[in-house]
């Protein structure tokens, strides 16, 4: 397998709402030496979004950051679009005021 492939099947995770296989798979990638880009870490993030699990990604996105050295803004959006997918505007919202109080980088461009 490659990064794409783990990406099309943590996607499907996400989907499935099942975050914590999503995971199991970027641990397993990892393991496999197989580094994990942007789209990859989107994909896991979004997970968390979509099973009301917004707070467990922020470890991801710090890890995100190191990796990719990609703003935060990507994951910001990512996970406040996951949310809102899943009806959980409010989610959401906390998402957007957690960036903009805990996140030093953070600057929105959106």
């Amino acid at each position: 397998p490659d990064v794409i492939s783990y990406t099309n099947a943590i996607k499907a995770c996400g989907w499935a709402g099942k975050s914590s296989y999503a995971i199991k798979l970027l641990e397993d990638m990892k393991a496999n030496n197989i580094l994990p880009d942007l789209t990859l870490y989107l994909a896991v993030i979004s997970t968390h979004g979509r099973g009301d699990e917004w707070r467990n990604a922020i470890p991801l996105i710090e890890e995100m950051k190191e990796v990719t050295s990609e703003p935060y803004n990507h994951a910001c959006v990512e996970l406040m679009i996951a949310c809102s997918k899943s009806e959980n505007h409010r989610q959401a919202l906390e998402v957007y005021k957690y960036f903009l109080t805990h996140v030093q980088d953070f600057v929105p461009d959106f």
